[in-house]
């Protein structure tokens, strides 16, 4: 007993002494400074260190972190001082503001310390904040503060800014038998002690978002997990822990053989796929996710509306699939906009995604997006990405395989949008109606049908109605006169099914404008607002978008009397990309006049996800194309 005691007192007195030195950081007195390298001189501010040191207490007599970050950054242009000159020591769930220092360094090296009252304090939940007062170009900014909070055994440490940042420095430590597993982007170089590790990055660029690229993937980060177990949650250990056995609430409670039964999902002339649907439209039919702090509503599997959890609802397809006797297998991806699976290590700050796939029909459930139905697809943040799995192909012994399953990119026929809208100036011949039909399949169907039956289920008319301008006519005021949907059915998903919308509308303000004796008509707008790239001339990031898809739009304008067409030159775009002589992008549109009708016909296509760099110019081009189209106009002169 008195050697357990002495372990335990010399343990106890080890981490007393570490913790120490965070809770002893400081300052230099005279700080230096990396030199600025002269391509940052015109960047309007300059992060010169980002110094930030987690020390984990965890054990038996208590948990909690201590958190120190220490920042200086250097103004070069006033523009941008009450971007940086306001400071909340906050990081997590805060415990306590050990320490909270700030000065402003002078370009003569003058230093002045903020006092003390300058820093406030909430009266609600206490965080402590300044502001820096009389800061002038040439300024450096520099503070720091420690933290003691509830702890976080997994995070995320982001280090890269809108300005370029000289030096960051990482510190992560923890008490004796606090053990670290950690991920890091590739500028950090890393070294350890007894204690923990440290990650150093010099000249890290600044960061700048692009449109249609993988911002949040490839900015500058380190991932970390720590544990007092012994082992890390391998992959392995993970699924033997959650998924061996599913919770079997739902299926117990749900008398699970009358409820197999009464939807035939036992019955052997039916083809696997068949089975599949049929449970996976009950399902997605019948039963709703639950918010946080919502009880679960569990009555019979087989009546009424239910509410579930996330992972309530993979149990009742994992345990359900078990009874079939379908093998599956369970995979665990992660958005590929946001990061990529570690093929050994389960981190749980990471946010995965479960999906289910039946290797004999190779198609997919997503039991936790109730919009997406059983098919060859799945998400489309999975599209080219990859997945852990456990394998329950053997449903007595399911088993983590050291696999990792490639998720297909879905092709461009899946996902379309066309249109045709019929158009008709007013008789004052400023406004016009619009009768227009939508019909959408893929991705944009499924998501716009499972939009709109939560929007119905909640009787959100209102709503309903701003969805419905949005999606037909995003950019114009219009008053809405009529609309209806149609193959409204969840199981048209199966089919993909085209979700129709029709609607009656007028524009409200000024459709066309007059120039002399010629009328303008804003006939591009029916197509509905366009992202554009002007501003973006050049390129960083490789593109990266949701999912290929197809549009076809159809526009047929009744000519008034007394008018002839004059010009339609902008109605005629064609821009293309190519790659090894085939087009993978496309932007088209032609003319033709019938009688007193203009028709324009437009094709645009996206036949890929992933476009290099070098492709940005023609990438670009199409993207504009579309973007021109919106802004056409068709110029009449009067008979005569």
């Amino acid at each position: 007993m008195k050697k357990l005691m002495l372990q335990l007192l010399l343990l106890f007195v080890v981490f007393q002494v570490d913790a120490q030195k965070i809770k002893d950081y400081s300052w230099d007195e005279k700080p230096v400074f990396d030199t600025i390298p002269e391509r940052y001189q015109d960047f309007p501010a300059i992060v010169l260190k980002d110094n930030r040191w987690v020390h984990l207490r965890m054990g038996g007599y208590g948990y909690s972190s201590f958190m120190m970050k220490h920042m200086a950054v250097k103004i070069n242009k006033k523009d941008v001082i009450n971007q940086y000159n306001k400071v909340r020591a906050v990081n997590g769930l805060t415990l306590k503001v050990r320490d909270f220092h700030a000065r402003i360094i002078k370009p003569n090296g003058t230093i002045n310390v903020l006092s003390e009252d300058k820093i406030i304090e909430t009266e609600e939940d206490k965080i402590k904040s300044l502001v820096f007062e009389g800061v002038e170009e040439g300024d450096i900014l520099e503070y720091y503060y420690i933290l003691k909070e509830v702890p976080i055994a997994s995070n995320y440490e982001i280090f890269q800014y809108e300005v370029p940042l000289l030096r960051a420095q990482f510190q992560l430590s923890g008490n004796p038998g606090v053990r670290f597993l950690y991920d890091k982007s590739d500028l950090f170089s890393k070294w350890e002690d007894n204690s923990g590790y440290v990650f150093v990055a010099e000249n890290i660029p600044a960061y700048k978002y692009e449109k249609e690229a993988k911002n949040t993937l490839l900015i500058n980060k380190i991932v970390y997990e720590a544990t007092i177990l012994g082992t890390f949650r391998h992959w392995g250990s993970f699924f033997d822990a959650a998924f061996r056995k599913f919770n079997k609430t739902q299926i117990s409670k749900g008398k699970s053989k009358d409820f197999l039964k009464d939807l035939k999902l036992d019955d052997a002339t039916k083809s696997t796929d068949e089975r599949l649907t049929i449970l996976d439209n009950y399902i997605k039919d019948n039963f709703e996710f639950r918010q946080r702090g919502e009880a679960s509503k569990i009555k019979e599997l087989a009546t009424g509306k239910q509410k579930l959890s996330s992972m309530e609802m993979v149990s009742l397809y994992g345990l359900t699939l078990q009874q079939m006797k379908i093998p599956f297998k369970l995979i665990f991806g992660v958005d590929r906009f946001v990061g990529i699976v570690h093929p050994d290590i389960f981190y749980s700050v990471v946010p995965h995604k479960i999906v289910f796939y039946i290797p004999e029909t190779k198609k997919y459930i997503t039991p936790t997006e109730d919009y997406i139905s059983y098919g060859p697809v799945t998400e489309y943040e999975l599209q080219d990405s990859g997945g852990v799995v456990y394998d329950y192909s053997n449903p007595t012994k399911p088993d983590y395989k050291v696999e990792v399953h490639q998720f297909p990119i879905t092709n461009a026929d899946y996902t379309r949008k066309a249109t045709e809208t019929v158009v008709a100036l007013t008789n004052d011949g400023k406004n016009a109606t619009l009768e227009k039909k939508i019909a959408a399949t893929g991705y944009l169907g499924q998501a716009t049908r499972g939009f709109v039956k939560e929007l119905k289920v909640n009787d959100e008319k209102e709503a309903i109605e701003k969805f419905v301008k949005y999606i037909a006519l995003e950019g114009m005021e219009i008053k809405l006169n009529d609309y209806g949907f149609k193959a409204e059915e969840f199981s048209n998903n199966y089919t993909n099914t085209p979700f129709e919308i029709n609607l009656k509308a007028e524009t409200v303000a000024d459709f066309t404008e007059s120039a002399g004796n010629y009328l303008m008509v804003n006939l591009g707008k029916v197509i509905g607002k366009q992202n554009d790239l002007y501003q973006e001339t050049t390129r960083k990031k490789p593109i990266a978008t949701n999912y290929a898809k197809q549009y076809q739009h159809k526009i047929v304008f009744t000519i008034p009397k007394g008018y002839t067409v004059e010009s339609y030159k902008d109605f005629i775009q064609n821009k293309e990309l190519k790659r090894e002589n085939k087009t993978i992008v496309k932007f088209s549109s032609n003319v033709k006049i019938v009688d007193n009708q203009f028709v324009v016909e437009i094709e645009e296509f996206y036949n890929d996800i992933n476009y290099p760099v070098s492709e940005y110019p023609s990438y670009r081009e199409v993207i504009n194309a579309a973007a021109d189209f919106n802004k056409a106009a068709l110029v009449l002169k009067p008979q005569g």
